[in-house]
């Protein structure tokens, strides 16, 4: 898993092509969902990236898990919801048997901790929907 500095460094993260915000301009993303979209696609270069949808849920499922703020992570986590092709799921099984709300696509699916909010992990999936691997996230940022 990725570590990040919890003091800037002058680096960016890279969410997607095109989009690679300084710390302090992560820490400074919009914690409403239209104005997270508005502000990420800003960043959007279609001569680089390819659909812009699907740039945009990339850059969200990286910023769930990214020093972030809460409020932001939230935001992201609601833009993933309204996606083309992703389904809510609740009462998902994740890592290590705890429960939660699945954002799912083809192949994938986050969990989320329905009452705090904080990812628990990822899981690849095969194409029946049978969880193959999973990547448990103890703590996010």
């Amino acid at each position: 898993m990725p570590a990040y500095s919890s003091a800037e460094l002058d680096l960016g993260l890279e969410l997607a092509d095109g989009l690679k915000p300084t710390l302090t301009e992560l820490r400074n993303l919009p914690k409403e969902p239209a104005a997270l979209r508005a502000r990420l696609l800003d960043s959007y270069n279609p001569q680089v990236a390819d659909g812009r949808e699907t740039w945009l849920a990339g850059a969200a499922s990286r910023l769930i898990n990214s020093p972030a703020t809460p409020g932001t992570r939230a935001a992201a986590y609601l833009l993933l919801a309204d996606a083309p092709g992703i389904k809510v799921i609740d009462g998902i099984p994740g890592p290590f048997g705890i429960d939660g709300l699945a954002l799912q696509s083809t192949g994938w699916q986050i969990v989320i901790d329905r009452s705090t909010g904080q990812l628990l992990g990822r899981q690849r999936l095969t194409p029946e929907g049978v969880v193959w691997s999973a990547e448990i996230v103890r703590k996010t940022g």
